[in-house]
């Protein structure tokens, strides 16, 4: 592939955050970037334009592709309102010899498996449609076995049930009849799993949180992280975890579950930060000892990397952690003296002896730095001051711990 050409519309009306025009170039951007695409650019279609695969940006898009590139959107519903428009957007992109990735929704017809995917979009074009929307009030009767009426099957969700799920519980949001959508969601995670209901504890959260019912919402966050996870989703599952900490931001054990799955995805920085977090939360509680265990958990995120073990030097000795600073400068001195910096190593070695004047083993790093005649600097210090906490640690996508 030689480059990626993004594409954005954002729903018109009332939407989610999730759907603004900035969370889903991030979307787009970070997929581009863990694949190594470079994004040459990102069209973005005005809200007031029809979701269909012809307006002008997208068009902008189509003519900017050529063979061996990829269209990059972040979900399918902001492409395309149905499978027939899809259909018609993936054969069009497929004869530039392109392909198209829906990131969010996991769907993509590149190479490996790409031409599987449109035989099924074009099979499943073809099948006839409802005539007629079913009634969500209906819908709620076969879930309560009420009036006779057989009850729903039991057994695994399908995705054609969750679209139809989803759209009934829609309208009934419509008309203001929160709590029969809720019904309706329950009715249908009675016997969802996987993915399914991943997606269904998602809609019963945003619900909650509409409603100014924050617990309620991020009870189902939570849920849907997990099932998400527990799926095969990490991304999904952290955009789940996002919406918690939108709502909760020191929400302790979110903080430690993003860390988690950021490290699994070997997002080092992000881990990091969500540790970091975690542990300046800790201490404003007086739970000194669980700080110090999530930081103990960040340093084996990046060992070898100097910066990092600084930085996090200058982390514990700001919360007070003095004695494990002192290890981490040491740690970063070792590496540099490995290096061959060894005025560098010296450096860090005063420093952590300035920090702790009674301790055994900043003394014998420098006697050893003496033995080698490792010169002393002129000025100590006279490099970056490390001993300083980075607050945009605390955010994620803001630090690249790589060396």
């Amino acid at each position: 592939m030689s480059k990626a050409i993004g594409y954005i519309r954002v729903p018109a009306g009332k939407h989610s955050d999730s759907a603004s025009d900035s969370a889903q170039n991030l979307v787009i951007s970070a997929w581009c970037r863990e694949q190594g695409i470079p994004l040459e650019a990102v069209h973005v279609e005005p809200a007031e334009q029809p979701a269909t695969p012809y307006g002008a940006s997208m068009e902008a898009a189509l003519k900017a592709l050529s063979a061996g590139d990829v269209l990059v959107v972040d979900r399918l519903a902001f492409a395309a309102p149905n499978l027939s428009d899809w259909l018609n957007l993936c054969v069009r992109v497929e004869q530039i010899g392109a392909s198209v990735v829906s990131v969010t929704d996991g769907f993509h017809t590149l190479p490996e498996g790409g031409a599987m995917v449109s035989r099924t979009l074009r099979a499943l074009a073809r099948l006839p449609r409802y005539s007629a929307a079913p009634d969500p009030e209906a819908l709620l009767r076969r879930a309560r076995g009420e009036s006779g009426a057989p009850s729903l099957t039991v057994g695994r969700r399908t995705a054609g049930e969750y679209v139809k799920f989803y759209e009934q519980a829609g309208q009934l949001l419509r008309q203001g009849q929160h709590k029969k959508a809720l019904e309706l969601w329950s009715a249908y995670l009675s016997h969802a799993e996987g993915e399914n209901a991943a997606c269904g504890w998602n809609c019963v959260g945003d619900i909650h949180d509409k409603q100014g019912q924050p617990e309620e919402a991020i009870t189902h966050y939570q849920r849907a992280a997990q099932a998400f996870e527990e799926a095969g989703f990490p991304d999904r599952a952290l955009a789940m975890l996002g919406k918690v900490r939108r709502i909760a931001p020191q929400r302790a054990e979110m903080l430690l579950h993003m860390a988690r799955l950021h490290a699994h995805l070997e997002r080092m920085g992000d881990a990091a930060s969500c540790y970091l977090a975690y542990a300046r939360g800790q201490v404003e509680a007086g739970c000194r000892e669980l700080a110090l265990n999530a930081l103990n958990k960040m340093r084996v995120l990046d060992p070898v990397n100097v910066r990092f073990r600084l930085q996090l030097a200058a982390e514990l000795h700001a919360m007070g952690f003095t004695r494990e600073a002192v290890d981490d400068m040491l740690a970063a001195a070792e590496l540099l003296r490995l290096n061959g910096q060894p005025h560098l190593a010296r450096e860090q070695a005063e420093k952590a002896h300035a920090l702790d004047p009674n301790g055994r083993a900043p003394r014998v790093f420098l006697e050893e730095l003496d033995r080698a005649g490792t010169p002393r600097p002129v000025a100590v210090g006279a490099g970056e001051d490390f001993m300083t906490p980075d607050p945009t640690l605390a955010h994620p996508h803001e630090q690249d711990w790589t060396p």
